[in-house]
């Protein structure tokens, strides 16, 4: 294609302008705030495996908070790292006087050493979430125990 020398040569140039706020684009910060200062040892302690149907009450808990295996055996401690952010992670990880896994083989413990995990239930309040803590595993040969390591109050985490 050949331009002609009649024609003028129109040059086009787009410039973007972000604001500083916009550039950024940075969520809104996680909150999270304890709401049970106390462990509650043993809400379950039994000579079976906990079954995916065995419904186990916390201790002074309200009744919503009532949860099954199912609810947190997938949910291992760790991953709230990805989803509170470092910082509401390791708020939690100090109250709760945890020892940071050295390597990929350890994991975070509570009460007996047994590994941590957690699950959801939703607020009253709109865009919070109750994160409750729970430790798991066999004490003794064929005797399971699970653990309530804490219950938080959380805003403004994607569960």
């Amino acid at each position: 294609m050949k331009l002609s020398k009649n024609l003028p040569l129109l040059t086009l140039t787009i410039v973007f302008v972000m604001s500083s706020a916009n550039a950024q684009n940075k969520p809104a910060a996680v909150g999270v705030e304890q709401l049970a200062k106390t462990r509650h040892a043993a809400v379950y302690d039994g000579f079976e495996l906990i079954d995916n149907k065995t419904k186990i009450k916390i201790p002074k808990g309200k009744p919503e908070w009532t949860f099954t295996l199912s609810d947190f055996d997938s949910n291992k401690f760790s991953r709230l790292k990805t989803i509170l952010g470092d910082a509401a992670f390791q708020k939690i990880v100090k109250k709760q006087d945890y020892k940071v896994p050295q390597n990929e083989f350890q994991s975070f413990a509570g009460i007996d050493n047994f590994g941590v995990y957690y699950f959801t239930r939703p607020d009253k309040q709109e865009g919070v979430t109750i994160l409750i803590l729970v430790s798991y595993g066999e004490y003794q040969p064929a005797r399971y125990i699970a653990n309530i390591e804490g219950i938080w109050r959380v805003k403004g985490a994607g569960f």
